[in-house]
């Protein structure tokens, strides 16, 4: 059993050195460069810099448009824009440090799982399909799944 089916070595815009290969059981790192998330599988890193990305974060698009903010389009950047490093996520509410989606623009801001998180979804506490919305009455409440019935327009 050898390595994925992936480059062993790749280049990545968040990082100046090539990025090797490497099973998260190898690396001395607590969380992805990237997400924040914990290392797992086969991620790349450089480990001279203690820079680690998963295979998933390193596909990201450098662009996307959002339906949360779809007036303009969201650019990845591998860090927040802002002076003090960290940013206030428009979908969820919360800090983040790492990979965000920002809008020059606006200044609207979004983690980059936040941006990711499925449009729909199927769960078993519930009989009916669950439609990820971008606004609530709800103070605090940004990203929110929600039941939307039939006769709803």
């Amino acid at each position: 059993m050898g390595r994925l089916d992936h480059d062993p070595y790749v280049t990545h815009f968040s990082h100046p050195h090539p990025l090797e290969l490497s099973n998260a059981q190898s690396l001395y790192t607590t969380s992805c460069s990237a997400c924040k998330l914990q290392p797992h599988g086969w991620m790349y890193s450089c480990k001279p810099c203690n820079f680690t990305l998963h295979i998933s974060c390193t596909q990201m698009p450098n662009l996307i448009t959002h339906p949360s903010h779809p007036i303009h389009p969201l650019t990845l950047f591998a860090a927040p824009p802002y002076p003090g490093g960290s940013f206030r996520c428009d979908g969820c509410g919360l800090q983040g440090t790492g990979f965000i989606y920002h809008c020059t623009t606006c200044d609207f801001d979004v983690h980059m799982m936040c941006a990711t998180n499925p449009l729909s979804l199927a769960h078993q506490s519930h009989p009916h399909q669950l439609n990820l919305v971008f606004s609530s009455s709800l103070p605090n409440q940004r990203f929110l799944l929600r039941h939307l019935s039939q006769d709803r327009v």
